[in-house]
Parts: structure tokens; C-alpha cells; sequence
């Protein structure tokens, strides 16, 4: 077949165990039609081919995001984004600012607060309230495990001191026990099932943005597990652009499936999934998503050890346990048995466990099948839990970007103990040693710059990344520096293929893309430096020059197409 284009003079990591790399590669339309030497690629080249001349530049598959809320982004676009503001005070100039220009607004929703910089019992509402009383104001944190919200905002939900924390769920009170103005967990629903969610094309707008976003970070597949957190107006956004056209990238999701419905939600479940069975279609849901506990910033992670005293949640506190064992058992052998995957959130090694027990109690009842199902974060393991992924064939999802002593980490080592954080938070290496399924992912908009090379470099390392880190006041502090785990430390290599190849499997995405052979797909980025050979405290500044998808050029850090040559082959 002859080539349309060909890159030459490279450093080609492919991803592909049995050609790990190569020196240039040639494409047709949408694939790869030959890759591994000059040699290999000569016989593609006609004259009207087109030559890129890498000048040995490091060129890789692109990145695929295994967890980030993608539909979420619409908060960012239509309401108040506070990422990267570390103070009250910033958050409320911020806030008013929003008001201020929506005069008209009948609320204000946003999100993006630290937890770190409210601990324990998290924002007070008279800070909004100095702001308006007369519309609601609803915020939520980095984690979107909690929202802070004005008396307006209480009042339209009808939450006083009578009103009794929901399954699951925390109003966090005064010492009079009045509402002080933040909603935990599934507390939020009772006033954010209130508020009007995004229009459809409010989503389209956030949507289409975060892929120009994912492109310039090399990101050419992203996995959203929660795409009707606010209804269906994400998933009709989703499958118009798709239609149209308007998609390149890859895009994956899960719908949520709730402890508090039961085995009930099943055959509604059943039927939007099978509605939403697009093949061949660059915009899919094939998976069911669980919440088995919260997360430390809240103390709602299901631990298998007590929290300390520090927590001041009395002796024998291990946190939340979202699902009754023989309902989440159920729901795994129903969902399982339909042929579509799950994807578990457990922070905690008590969650950990409860859905590993969960897994191993569906493959005795359904019999083992090729599922790939995950479980998302595993900030904490139980390292005896560990090898069962493997037994199981269950994926892990990290986030290797907090993987740091940050603002965060320090928080939550006091409420767990200092010496139990030390060998406990973000096991990564000793997944990768079990031979576990490992991918990797930002949580964006947790991480408000879902970058993947600085989540590499944070696995490497260990230590935050000194050109992005959310949770870092003064990176200049030795304690940032200090290394938590460092037998945790991942290699380069490892954190590569958890960021490509891996999650294309985890998806069932592997015969087509995540890696780079003859008939995948094109999907293709090229960095400014090889990120096998300079120093890993270097990977997170690397620069993407160029992202391809399926053959056609998506990002280009310049104008002139990344300073990088084409000429026709007639030309040479």
C-alpha cells in the first residue's frame, strides 16, 4: 500500500511488546500501514508521499485519561472554576466575580475548593451568605465528594437541624447543630437534585473544549465513569457531537448504579446501557459504576484499621461502607452476567476488599469470562489484597498524581496515623510487580491540569512535579520533598504502558489503538524529548509538539506544525 505520509529519523516507542521501538513508520487514511526500520518503510513510499523528518524526536501512542469526569467540565465553562486557588479569600472574590456578571442568574454552581483548606467539618455558609441570600450558591470541592452552599441554597432543599443524614451522607452541623453549609457524599443530591443541570449545548461547549484541552496534553482517549451525574443532558451532548462528526478522540463511560435503589435499578440499567451500545463509534458506555466508600479528605474511606483520634471520629471509626455485601454481590453477578463491565471506587483497602470478595463471589456464580472489570483509585491496599487482581483479571486504576507528600497526604496522615501513611498511601510498583492490569488516570477535574507526563513523573518520583501541583503552597518546603514510600516508585516504562497500551485493553480497545503497528490506528503524539533517556524530574515539562488521531493532525504546539519538516518524497 502506498504511504500518504511517513515519519522518519525518530525514536519511536510503540507500546508493542514484540517491536518495542522503531525508527519510522508510514500511514494510510486512518492507520498505520508499516513501522520499524528505514528499510521496513521504504517499499510504502511513492512520490507523492509525504516525509516528516523527526530529527529523532520521541514519538509514542497517545495517552488515554482511565478516569476523568469529562461531562463535569461543563462546571468549569458555564459556572465559577476555583482550581488552583488556595485561600477563602480567593474562592469569594472569585464567586462574587461570577455573580457580579450574571446579574439575571437564578444560581450559581461551580466547583474546584480544596478540602485541605477547610478540614474536619469543611466551609461555613456565612461566607456565602455575605454574598447572596437570594439566590442559591452551590460549590463544589477539587474531589466532588462535598459542596458548600449558602442558606438559600439549604432553604430551596428544605434542610434544617431536623433534617437526618442520609444513607451514606453527612450534613456537616454547628455546635448548635444547625446546618453550617457543607453536604458530604450523598447529602449532596438533597440540594443538588434541586438545581436545573447544564443545557445540551452547555455540555457540547465543555465537552468540545476539554478535547482541545485533552489533544494539547496528547491525549487522544479519555474514560468518564459517571456521565449522568446530572442527568442525561452529557450523554445526549456526547452522542450529538458523535454524530456530528465533532469527536476526535476516543470517548468511554459508565452510568452510576445506586446502594440506596438496590437490585431494583437493574433492568432500567439494563435498558439505557443497551440503548447506549454505539460500536464502532468514537463515543461509547458499556460499564455500571459503584462507589464502595468516600475518600480521606472527608474520613469517609472504608479502612480495615480504625482511623486515629486525630479524625475525631471517636475509637472505632473505619469509615463508610456505601453498599451491604450481599446487594453489592448481587448487583456484580446481574451486571456481570448482562456482558457489561463494572467500575468500582474504592479508596480504601476496606473497600478494596469488599469488591475483590464481591468479584471473586460473581466469577463462582457466572463462571470466569474475559471482563475486565476495575477498580478505580486503590489509593490504600492491603498488600495481601494485591496479587487477587491478578487471580481475579481485574484492572487497577491509580492516580499516580498524587502519589506526593502534598497538602493532602499531610492531612490525611494525621487522620490515619504518620506511620501508617509512610507504607499505606498510593502503592503503585507493587502492582506492577504482581503482574496486576495497571492503568493510570487524572481524575480531572480532581487534577485540574489532567497532564499524563506529570502523573508519570509523579510515579517515578515521587514528589510533586515543580510545574503543577494543585496541593503544594510552598514547593520550596523540605517536606514536599521527602519522599513517601520510595520503594513505591514506579519506572518510566511501567507508567507508559498503564497510560496507553493498558487502558486500551481495559476497554477492549487494544486491537485498534495504545499501541503503534501496522493496522491501528494512527492515534500518535511527538514530544519535544525521549522520556526514556532524560532525568524523570524532567518528564512532567516535557512539551507535546504534535497529536494525531486516526491519521489527521489534531494539536500542533505552532503554526508551522511543531517545526517539524514535510516534504514530498519526489522532492528529496
Amino acid at each position: 500500500m502506498n504511504a500518504e505520509i511517513v515519519f522518519t529519523n525518530g525514536f519511536i516507542w510503540t507500546a508493542d511488546s514484540q517491536n518495542p521501538v522503531a525508527q519510522a513508520f508510514a500511514l494510510a487514511k486512518d492507520k498505520i500501514i508499516a513501522i520499524g526500520t528505514h528499510h521496513d518503510i521504504a517499499h510504502c513510499i511513492h512520490p507523492d508521499t509525504l516525509i516528516c523528518d523527526l530529527e529523532g524526536r520521541f514519538v509514542m501512542p497517545g495517552f488515554i485519561d482511565g478516569h476523568c469526569h469529562y461531562s463535569i467540565s461543563a462546571d468549569d465553562v458555564c459556572g465559577v472554576n476555583l482550581q488552583g486557588m488556595n485561600t477563602p479569600e480567593a474562592y469569594i472574590a472569585a464567586i462574587q466575580n461570577k455573580i457580579q456578571s450574571r446579574p439575571e442568574a437564578r444560581f450559581i454552581r461551580g466547583g474546584g475548593f480544596l478540602e485541605a483548606t477547610f478540614p474536619d467539618s469543611g466551609p461555613d455558609k456565612a461566607l456565602l451568605d455575605n454574598l447572596s441570600r437570594d439566590i442559591p450558591i452551590v460549590i463544589a470541592s477539587e474531589t466532588y465528594h462535598s459542596i458548600w452552599v449558602n442558606s438559600k441554597a439549604l432553604e430551596m432543599a428544605g434542610i434544617t437541624a431536623q433534617t437526618p443524614d442520609p444513607q451514606n451522607g453527612r450534613i456537616e452541623r454547628d455546635t448548635q447543630g444547625e446546618p453550617s453549609g457543607c453536604l458530604r457524599e450523598t447529602a449532596q443530591a438533597l440540594v443538588l437534585d434541586r438545581l436545573p443541570d447544564w443545557s445540551k449545548d452547555d455540555y457540547k461547549e465543555a465537552i468540545l473544549r476539554f478535547q482541545t484541552l485533552a489533544h494539547s496534553l496528547g491525549i487522544t482517549g479519555a474514560y468518564d465513569p459517571w456521565l449522568d451525574i446530572r442527568g442525561q443532558n452529557a450523554i445526549a451532548a456526547l452522542t450529538e457531537l458523535d454524530n456530528e462528526q465533532l469527536l476526535n478522540m476516543n470517548l468511554r463511560g459508565a452510568l452510576l448504579v445506586s446502594p440506596e435503589k438496590g437490585q431494583a435499578q437493574f433492568p432500567a440499567l439494563h435498558e439505557q446501557l443497551t440503548a447506549l451500545k454505539r460500536e464502532s463509534r468514537r463515543f461509547q458506555v458499556s460499564a455500571a459504576k459503584f462507589f464502595a466508600d468516600g475518600i480521606f479528605e472527608t474520613k469517609t474511606a472504608l479502612m480495615l484499621q480504625p482511623y486515629t483520634a486525630a479524625a475525631g471520629k471517636g475509637d472505632a471509626y473505619y469509615g463508610e461502607q456505601n453498599w451491604q455485601t450481599s446487594e453489592l454481590q448481587a448487583m456484580f453477578v446481574a451486571i456481570d452476567k448482562a456482558h457489561w463491565q463494572i467500575h468500582i471506587h474504592c479508596i480504601a483497602d476496606g473497600a478494596v476488599r469488599q469488591a475483590l470478595d464481591a468479584f471473586d463471589y460473581m466469577q463462582r456464580i457466572n463462571g470466569v469470562r474475559d471482563a475486565r472489570h476495575c477498580i478505580a483509585h486503590a489509593t490504600a491496599c492491603d498488600p495481601n489484597d494485591i496479587p487477587r487482581f491478578k487471580a481475579l483479571d481485574i484492572t487497577v486504576m491509580l492516580n499516580s498524581f498524587w502519589a506526593a507528600r502534598d497538602k493532602t497526604w499531610l492531612m490525611i496522615a494525621d487522620w490515619i496515623g504518620k506511620d501508617r501513611a509512610e507504607r499505606y498511601l498510593y502503592p503503585i510498583e507493587s502492582f506492577f510487580k504482581a503482574g496486576v492490569r495497571v492503568t493510570n488516570a487524572s481524575d480531572y477535574p480532581v487534577t485540574a491540569w489532567p497532564n499524563p507526563l506529570v502523573g508519570i513523573e509523579t510515579a517515578v518520583t515521587r514528589i510533586p512535579a515543580d510545574n503543577y501541583h494543585p496541593w503544594v503552597f510552598d514547593y520550596d518546603a523540605p517536606i514536599h520533598h521527602q519522599v513517601p514510600w520510595p520503594e513505591e516508585r514506579a519506572t518510566v516504562e511501567e507508567m507508559l504502558e498503564a497510560c496507553t497500551v493498558q487502558q486500551a485493553r481495559a476497554n477492549f480497545m487494544e486491537q485498534t489503538t495504545g499501541s503503534l503497528q501496522v493496522g491501528y490506528k494512527a492515534d500518535f503524539i511527538i514530544l519535544d524529548a525521549n522520556l526514556l533517556h532524560i532525568a524523570p524530574d524532567k518528564i512532567g515539562s516535557t512539551r507535546v509538539l504534535q497529536t494525531w488521531f486516526e491519521g489527521q493532525l489534531v494539536y500542533s504546539a505552532t503554526e508551522s506544525q511543531a517545526e517539524l519538516l514535510f516534504r514530498a518524497a519526489s522532492q528529496q
